[in-house]
């Protein structure tokens, strides 16, 4: 028996408030773009920004947080099943906030790697 592994895109499960939530519904109506980044175990950041595809209908009472899922294209296979890497969630930079010198706003998570 064999388990096939598709490892050229992976899926990253993360966590995040009901208050973070809310921040970024609200940014993304006024035209702002959220950029999903990954901070390795050593420090370094992964290559390529992923993208936002699946948010749990579900609230954790218990913690007010709901599951994000995003997308990150492993080409260079870098990123394996069960890597544990630190989810970096961040405003785009929009021209206004850049001409004001104001830092985007970001997360940080800890988060679950798996093959999709």
């Amino acid at each position: 028996m064999a388990t096939v592994v598709r490892d050229d895109e992976v899926r990253v499960l993360f966590s995040v408030s009901q208050k973070e939530i809310l921040e970024a519904r609200r940014s993304s109506e006024k035209g702002s773009t959220m950029n999903v980044r990954l901070k390795l175990a050593d420090g370094s950041f992964f290559e390529q920004d992923g993208k936002i595809d699946f948010l749990d209908v579900i609230v954790d009472p218990r913690t007010d947080g709901q599951i994000l899922r995003a997308t990150f294209k492993n080409s260079g296979r870098l990123l394996t099943d069960g890597q544990t890497v630190r989810v970096i969630v961040q405003r785009a930079a929009s021209e206004k906030s850049s001409q004001c010198h104001r830092p985007p706003s970001h997360r940080i998570k800890a988060a679950h790697m798996s093959s999709s």
